[in-house]
């Protein structure tokens, strides 16, 4: 994903990018259209200008294309925070500053956003209510139908008791420009989760951590970044050896002390000697009170109930075998990259297991790219029943032969006590209800009353497909329904979901 400016002209990226935001001062929706709610900014200050939203391109990104030979956005600044009112359906919400967000979405034309209130603030009733100073507007530039980001995190909250994002559909204005639909969704913060915060001023470790397995990790400070050592060989599901692991993590959480970001990193990477040790060598340690490791006998029979005894003193494995279960569905292929996120809490009441939830960044997955969209296997290519999260994969633009996955996701895949739990876990979950109650959700916003909405979003940002960054990366199904409409797009998605749950149901219940 990050060569694709090598594969298409960056000068005429820039030109639709820009030809395309120009007509959309013009864009009106419908008076009698069904709405979404209405998030209306306008800025405060540099005289009313949209650049802040359309403009920048983070800087990392930047630079990275400039490392290949692409120089289309040497002089573009990155992202700045803008003065700005936020509104609700003309209803003031408070003073704020916004700023374009994002790794390489920052490259397409319509950019996700962050708000950042002087102030808590609600909006729209997310959260049960609960104020929080940031959230972000999601732009889905790259997802035809608009509704996987949704969808992704109404599936988890449906399924699963761990943390993720509420949200809703909304639709955007700046500076009384219409932007089109966007999804308004919560930042991934330590607070939303419940943990422990640092105080001020404080070097005291026993705090919670809210941690992301990140590639982007070296773009960050020293203080909020450190890498995992993965002592040796790993393999998936069917005994393959990842060749490429992502070591690169990124502390989420507000830490106040370098002494925080130094017992992190040295706890993380023990931990993870826990894990590898207890499967590949079956020696078995544990923390002891100062959180060194020591050498120990976990009670069991044998050794798949030692490993599981030992592990389950470190991680809580329910929230992993959820996650599996999560990740085999939607197919992400950033999975090995980004965008996975996990926690752990040393407050005063907490269990120090570290907790794997907060599922993020769905517009790639469910079917939008090749993974788990052709109809059988074929080279490089996940086939749509094949398992996906437990095994090898090819890089997220299929250019590569299958030696990624995510470390978290394949170190278990082997054992029994976690194939036994994994589907102890699906067997829990009404899937075939929650399907419908997806397939509603998909079916009620992609409805005939919503098309001049999302007409409207169309008018201003183009076929998202005609763009040569989402062209080069999406499935030829995603891209046919795509060229018809976004009804035809959550068509789409909708089958591919159906298909899937019955996919996922038959390779869990093979798992052996």
């Amino acid at each position: 994903m990050k060569k694709l400016s090598k594969l298409f002209p960056t000068l005429l990226i820039s030109l639709m990018a820009s030809s395309l935001f120009a007509a959309n001062w013009k864009v009106k929706v419908p008076a009698n259209a069904k709405r979404f709610p209405l998030i209306q900014i306008v800025s405060t200050e540099n005289g009313g200008k949209n650049d802040f939203a359309t403009v920048p391109v983070t800087r990392h990104v930047s630079e990275a294309k400039m490392s290949w030979g692409d120089m289309s956005d040497k002089d573009t600044p990155g992202p700045w925070y803008e003065k700005c009112t936020i509104s609700l359906n003309d209803e003031f919400l408070g003073d704020a500053e916004v700023k374009a967000r994002g790794n390489w979405t920052t490259t397409y034309p319509k950019k996700s956003l962050r708000i950042k209130f002087a102030k808590k603030q609600n909006i729209a009733g997310l959260h049960s209510g609960e104020q929080y100073k940031n959230w972000v507007l999601l732009a889905a530039y790259k997802d035809p139908s608009l509704l996987r980001d949704a969808v992704g995190f109404k599936m988890y909250s449906k399924m699963f008791p761990g943390y993720v994002s509420d949200c809703q559909l909304v639709e955007l204005e700046i500076n009384g420009v219409y932007f089109g639909v966007y999804l308004l969704a919560e930042l991934q913060e330590a607070k939303r989760l419940g943990l422990t915060n640092a105080k001020k001023d404080s070097a005291d470790t026993n705090i919670g951590y809210l941690i992301e397995f990140d590639s982007y990790s070296n773009t960050e400070a020293d203080n909020e970044k450190f890498w995992i050592n993965y002592l040796g060989d790993v393999k998936d599901y069917n005994g393959k050896r990842v060749e490429e692991l992502q070591g690169g993590y990124t502390i989420k959480s507000e830490i106040k002390d370098k002494a925080q970001h130094d017992f992190i990193a040295d706890y993380m990477n023990k931990l993870w000697k826990i894990c590898y040790s207890a499967v590949y060598n079956k020696k078995y340690y544990r923390f002891d009170s100062n959180y060194q490791l020591q050498s120990y006998t976990p009670e069991g029979s044998n050794d798949d109930e030692k490993c599981r005894n030992c592990i389950s003193q470190v991680i809580n494995i329910e929230s992993l075998a959820d996650t599996y279960i999560f990740n085999e569905i939607v197919c992400d292929p950033d999975l090995y990259l980004t965008s996975f996120f996990m926690n752990v809490d040393f407050g005063e009441g907490k269990d120090h297991l570290l907790y794997f939830n907060a599922p993020w960044d769905f517009d790639s997955s469910m079917g939008n790219k090749d993974f788990c969209a052709a109809k059988s296997s074929s080279g490089n290519i996940t086939g749509k029943n094949d398992m996906f999260a437990g095994s090898c994969q090819t890089d997220v633009n299929c250019q590569h032969p299958r030696i990624h996955a995510n470390p978290w996701m394949v170190i278990f895949i082997r054992e029994a006590w976690f194939l036994n739990l994994v589907k102890e876990r699906w067997a829990g979950i009404p899937a075939q209800q929650i399907l419908s109650e997806l397939q509603a959700y998909i079916d009620e916003n992609s409805s005939k009353d919503y098309q001049p909405v999302f007409n409207a979003n169309l008018k201003v940002w183009g076929v998202s497909t005609k763009h040569p960054g989402v062209e080069k990366e999406l499935c030829s199904a995603s891209k046919a329904a795509a060229a018809k409409s976004q009804a035809a797009s959550a068509e789409y998605f909708k089958g591919w979901l159906t298909n899937r749950f019955t996919a996922v149901d038959n390779i869990i219940k093979n798992l052996k």
